[in-house]
């Protein structure tokens, strides 16, 4: 899925599909007693497909494969009696916020460094929005984010404010460097350096993965492959921020070795997750389209091998060579992030993925921007 087949995740979902979505919300008013599949049969197919484009940001492609998925495989599922805790959401947003820290700091090297500052600055900008409101929607909820009700567990809300704690000083690094449009020294060192943040949220994604693994929603093998599939997207990042890192000669965001590391585990993870790996829990992909993405992931990989191959040993990396890579890492994060979906809606208790979501666009005011809206980094 190529980024001009990505929705615009910063407009209004009604614009995507203009009357149509209008024309979905009407159609759905006076239905919201109904269950998911009465909804979703409720309207016709395309504006299903446009609606879950923008709810999941994916591209239309992707979104008719979804639409497909359900209609095949939502009866087989249905948990009519089983209270929705938005499980599948929680383990992938705590996920995506490991992405972000990586992705904050991929960025604030660039813009530091001078290399290709705008497309930097406007990572990091959309970085930061999306960890605010992803962070804010773990502890209090977010029925457009798939999340309906506030976190109750304690450990949970305790990470979670280990994570707010931790972030705060980064957050207002990142406002002055945007701010700026440039370095700012210590703001960039900051944001750059710090490794809390990563630590804390790699804590909050596991205590979130243990407490919502349930049978109904999201079983104990799923939920590996949900985590493997969403670390794919922080490793992507990770490996960018290395190579930038090694550009600028900062040992702090990236050294030989550590990019090693990073490139290793993403080729580990990426076969086990097109192949499964019994022993650690993983399964081979659930439908032959998920392992058809994990196919194009897996050769958009390949063909930066090399280049990564060579700055592991010893090349030194280009403006060039950073800026292909951040893009290369951009790329590949969205293909990972619909895979992530497809997961969501390919596993027990995928209607119920969108339900919540679907009635709160439903629900609200059309005339009123879409609460909660964010975009992929």
């Amino acid at each position: 899925m190529r980024d001009d087949q990505h929705v615009n995740p910063a407009s209004d979902p009604r614009q995507l599909n203009g009357a149509a979505d209008h024309r979905l919300v009407s159609k759905i008013e006076g239905r919201k007693t109904q269950k998911p599949r009465q909804i979703y049969k409720s309207i016709n197919e395309m504006e299903a497909v446009m609606h879950i484009a923008n709810l999941f940001r994916m591209a239309p492609k992707a979104a008719a494969v979804c639409v497909a998925l359900l209609a095949q495989g939502g009866a087989a599922h249905a948990q009519a009696e089983t209270v929705f805790d938005g499980s599948k959401a929680r383990v992938n947003l705590s996920n995506k916020l490991l992405m972000l820290t990586q992705s904050i700091g991929s960025a604030s090297c660039r813009i530091n460094g001078g290399i290709g500052t705008d497309a930097a600055l406007e990572e990091l900008k959309t970085a930061r929005s999306d960890f605010n409101t992803i962070l804010t929607g773990l502890e209090i909820g977010g029925v457009a984010l798939g999340i309906p009700a506030p976190e109750k567990h304690g450990v949970v809300i305790n990470s979670i404010a280990e994570v707010r704690e931790a972030w705060a000083p980064i957050d207002e690094a990142s406002e002055r460097m945007l701010a700026a449009r440039g370095g700012t020294g210590t703001a960039g060192d900051v944001i750059a350096e710090r490794n809390l943040l990563l630590e804390a949220t790699k804590i909050l994604a596991s205590d979130i993965s243990g407490k919502y693994s349930n049978p109904h929603e999201l079983t104990q093998a799923d939920a590996m492959a949900l985590n493997i599939a969403g670390r794919q997207r922080m490793l992507g990042h990770q490996v960018a921020k290395q190579v930038c890192g090694i550009a600028v000669g900062s040992s702090e965001l990236g050294t030989r070795d550590t990019l090693a590391e990073s490139v290793g585990l993403y080729s580990i993870s990426l076969k086990a997750l097109r192949e499964g790996l019994v022993d650690a829990g993983v399964n081979p992909p659930p439908n032959e389209v998920i392992a058809a993405e994990l196919e194009q992931v897996n050769t958009s990989w390949e063909d930066k091998l090399a280049t990564l191959t060579g700055v592991q040993g010893g090349a030194e990396p280009s403006p060039e060579i950073v800026e292909s890579v951040a893009e290369v890492s951009g790329e590949m994060t969205k293909d990972m992030s619909n895979i992530v979906t497809l997961y969501m809606l390919s596993t027990p208790g995928q209607e119920d993925v969108y339900r919540v979501p679907l009635q709160s666009y439903a629900e609200r005011d059309p005339r009123q921007p879409v609460p909660g809206r964010y975009r992929s980094a």
